[in-house]
Order: structure tokens, then C-alpha cells, then sequence
């Protein structure tokens, strides 16, 4: 029986005008999960979708990278990993109707 994770932590990025490249230009990573609205995407399983995006989508997870059943090394994955905080973060998002 495989272990079971009790934390992990998520960032995600998510809109109708999302732009998944944009994203993983701007924190230098690829996510775990991208998704352009309206178009075909592979399901976190690695299996094409059968119907397009409804929302864009942009995520990354400490799942996979971090084994702990404490929270703080998942945040703290994160952050180092995505090099936040980013002083124009907010900005960009209010700017182009996202949410994170």
C-alpha cells in the first residue's frame, strides 16, 4: 500500500485570456497543468482531452517534488521555485482579468 501524503500545496493561475506560454516564460517553469480555453490539452493522466479547455488554466504542485506531511517544505518549494514574491504579479493579473 502506497503512503499517502497529508500536505501538499498548489499555485495556479486561471481566466478566459489565459496564455499558458506567457506563464511558464514568466516564472521560467512548466507546469504540472496547462490549459488554453477552447482548445484540446493533456489531462494531469497524459491522456489528450476529449473536449477543449472551458477555462485557462496554469498550475504547478509540490506533490510530486516534495515528500513531507508538513506544509511549510510545499510552500516553501514553491516559492523557490517560482521565485515569488514577484512585484508586478498583481498587477499583470488584475491587468489581464486573471485570478490566482
Amino acid at each position: 500500500m502506497k503512503d499517502r501524503q497529508l500536505a501538499h500545496a498548489t499555485f495556479y493561475i486561471s481566466g478566459d485570456s489565459l496564455e499558458p506560454a506567457f506563464w511558464s516564460a514568466y516564472f521560467n517553469v512548466q507546469p504540472d497543468v496547462a490549459i488554453t480555453k477552447g482548445q484540446p490539452f493533456i489531462t494531469p493522466s497524459g491522456r489528450p482531452s476529449r473536449v477543449p479547455g472551458r477555462i485557462g488554466l496554469w498550475r504547478i504542485g509540490s506533490e510530486v517534488a516534495v515528500r513531507s506531511n508538513s506544509l511549510e517544505p510545499h510552500l516553501r518549494y514553491l516559492v523557490e521555485r517560482l521565485g515569488l514574491p514577484c512585484a508586478d504579479l498583481r498587477q499583470i493579473l488584475a491587468d489581464t482579468g486573471l485570478r490566482q
